[in-house]
């Protein structure tokens, strides 16, 4: 069995970004309230933060350079993509069933995201609207 590949990028930027904003923010209070603090210790907490928020900037702008037509191709090619051997052509003539209760898969858009999806699906697979 074939493992999926793994993400680019395991942590969202997003966390990144929000973590990043909190460690900066929380030393610079820690430095400023209390009168007792090594403040060296806590400049290196902020820069810190502030490395954490610039790379999750940094991933947040690179993931979204993405453009929508490279995506709808990419669906395309996935929902399009079906490999027929001969014993699964060999299968399906054998079969005992009619043909009325077989449903002929066919590529309908969304009409709220205009995604691709078969017309056998009861919901958009991009944005989960009802299809039928």
């Amino acid at each position: 069995m074939k493992k999926p590949p793994r993400p680019k990028h395991p942590l969202n930027p997003v966390i990144l970004i929000v973590l990043g904003l909190a460690i900066s923010l929380y030393s610079l209070f820690i430095t400023w309230t209390v009168p007792d603090t090594n403040k060296n210790i806590m400049y290196v907490f902020t820069a810190i933060g502030a490395l954490f928020f610039i790379v999750g900037l940094i991933r947040h702008l690179k993931s979204r350079n993405k453009s929508l037509v490279t995506e709808e191709r990419e669906v395309a090619t996935r929902l399009t993509n079906v490999s027929v051997t001969k014993s699964s052509v060999n299968k399906l003539q054998t079969n005992s069933q009619t043909d009325s209760q077989r449903q002929q898969k066919t590529i309908i858009l969304c009409p709220k995201c205009r995604s691709r999806n078969y017309s056998t699906s009861n919901y958009c697979h991009m944005c989960g609207m009802r299809l039928r």
